[in-house]
C-alpha cells in the first residue's frame, strides 16, 4: 500500500467516523432527516425477518439514527486502518443509502 492511498482512505474514513460520532452523541438533529425514512424501512424490514431477528431491530428512530451512527464508526475504522476494509467500505455504502434517499425524494 501505497502512502498516499493510506493519506486518502484515511481523510475519506474521517468523514465517516465524525458523522458517527456525530449521530451517536446528538441523534436528535438527525431525526427530521432520518424519520421518513425510518416509517418505510423499518415496518418493512420487520415483516420481511423471521421473527428471532426482528426484535434486533431498533423501535424508533433515535435508535435507528444511533445504530447508523455505530456502523460508520466501524465502517470507517476498517477502512482507515485497512482491516477488512473492503467490508467496511459495503458497510459504509449501505448506510448512505438512507441518506441519499432523504435528501432527494423521488
Amino acid at each position: 500500500m501505497t502512502l498516499l492511498r493510506f493519506v486518502a482512505r484515511s481523510m475519506l474514513a474521517s468523514y465517516f467516523v465524525v458523522n458517527g460520532v456525530k449521530a451517536l452523541r446528538q441523534p436528535e438533529s438527525q431525526e427530521a432527516a432520518a424519520e421518513p425514512i425510518a416509517r418505510k424501512v423499518l415496518p418493512l424490514a420487520q415483516s420481511v425477518l423471521p421473527k428471532q431477528a426482528a426484535v434486533y431491530l431498533p423501535q424508533d428512530t433515535i435508535a435507528l439514527v444511533k445504530c447508523s451512527g455505530v456502523a460508520q464508526i466501524v465502517g470507517g475504522l476498517s477502512l482507515a486502518t485497512g482491516f477488512g476494509r473492503r467490508i467496511g467500505a459495503a458497510v459504509l455504502a449501505a448506510t448512505m443509502v438512507p441518506n441519499v434517499i432523504a435528501s432527494n425524494p423521488l
